[in-house]
């Protein structure tokens, strides 16, 4: 949770940034090395830098042409640093990290296998594990420890599960999709919960799959996440009036992109990285719902 809080300051730092933007050397170099350092955080934000220079394409017009190469080549320089840096440490030029590609593996392989062919948990668990254990053998993987494999070894993950879904689509769309509307339904009590349960790490279920747990907390986050939105949407709606277009088209779309990024894991704390973004609409429901509530009463 703390790399969590550094990735949601430095979004809002950027946000703030960018309600005024410069064609100021300055200013675009912190531009792109808040970009950076945003992706070092998390890595959905390695594409994170397309909306943003759209933006100020928009906004700076023919000044971006200035601007624009600024923050890429910071942007671009802070990533060649780091996988010179991985290169010289490990013989591997990197600066993807790892674990996006074993998230991938993680959170879609069985499920697309046992929906998708019919198996059971443990007969896609062991499909995955004979298929893994072959591919080894042909590529003559013997130490996992060695980093050079184990990115490998992540590649191939990765790669496998694309197939999977590109030979499934039907039923990946069906899963990704249920897992986004999962990743939707906020839960007010999160931390609380899982500081609370998460100490009997061994329990099977888990503590958020049990069904009392499920029975009791899903209709109190579906109302809670419903009352949310329709204050965001109020908001929306309230601040084309008065927020920039342009800046209101770059909340927008950062707040889509976080979402696409990251909802097929189907976990709420993901929708994390959107709620920044949201949290603007948000501000202007509930601004909009107090001058109603304010008037209706000068009004009796």
């Amino acid at each position: 949770y703390h790399t969590e809080s550094i990735f949601f300051s430095f979004q809002i730092l950027l946000m703030a940034l960018l309600i005024s933007p410069s064609k100021s050397f300055l200013y675009n170099f912190v531009v792109g090395l808040i970009l950076s350092l945003i992706f070092l955080q998390k890595t959905v934000g390695i594409l994170y830098i397309i909306i943003v220079i759209s933006y100020l394409a928009l906004f700076l017009k023919k000044d971006s042409i200035k601007s624009i190469p600024i923050i890429l080549v910071t942007f671009i320089s802070i990533l060649m640093i780091i996988g010179i840096s991985n290169f010289k440490r490990a013989g591997v030029f990197y600066f993807m990290p790892t674990q996006g590609n074993e998230a991938v593996y993680h959170y879609l392989a069985i499920p697309i296998l046992m929906k998708g062919q019919k198996m059971t948990g443990s007969e896609a668990t062991k499909r995955l594990n004979a298929d893994l254990e072959e591919w080894k053998i042909e590529n003559k993987i013997k130490d996992e420890q060695l980093e050079k494999n184990r990115i490998q070894i992540m590649k191939f993950k990765k790669s496998y599960t694309v197939k999977l879904m590109l030979n499934n689509p039907l039923t990946s769309l069906k899963i990704i999709t249920w897992k986004a509307l999962q990743t939707g339904i906020l839960n007010p009590a999160y931390i609380f919960h899982y500081h609370y349960y998460e100490q009997d790490i061994q329990k099977k279920p888990p503590w958020y799959l049990e069904k009392s747990y499920i029975n009791f907390w899903m209709p109190i986050n579906i109302f809670y996440s419903l009352v949310i939105y329709l204050v965001v949407i109020l908001g929306f709606v309230s601040s084309i009036k008065y927020l920039d277009l342009k800046y209101n088209l770059f909340l927008f779309f950062s707040a889509i992109y976080m979402f696409v990024m990251l909802s097929w894991v189907g976990n709420s704390r993901y929708f994390s990285p959107s709620l920044i973004y949201l949290s603007v609409y948000f501000g202007c429901g509930i601004n909009f719902l107090i001058k109603k509530s304010f008037y209706k009463k000068n009004v009796n």
